[in-house]
């Protein structure tokens, strides 16, 4: 384990006031206990990365099937009219991955 605090689940989860939602050997998605928009959510990659071009093997071949039946899912469960990446875009003018 290195320093890195999104790397310590459980301590990263504490952090940012989040639970553990969806996981499979790849992914972990947790969700904001406490958050001004609806299922906003964090999918990230169990192994460290810095960046996102740092994906690579299961993580680069899955990431597409994932964001859509993740997000398809928070929509789903969530009934929000909108993505939440659209509203991020929208309020914030940037895009946060």
């Amino acid at each position: 384990m290195n320093d890195c605090l999104l790397c310590d689940w459980a301590q990263s989860d504490a952090y940012f006031n989040r639970v553990l939602v969806w996981e499979d050997d790849v992914w972990r998605m947790t969700t904001s206990l406490v958050s001004p928009v609806r299922g906003f959510s964090y999918l990230e990659p169990k192994r460290h990365i810095a960046y996102i071009t740092d994906l690579d093997g299961s993580e680069a071949v899955t990431l597409g099937n994932v964001l859509a039946f993740v997000t398809r899912t928070l929509r789903d469960v969530t009934h929000a009219k909108i993505d939440l990446c659209e509203r991020v875009w929208r309020t914030s003018g940037a895009f946060a991955f």
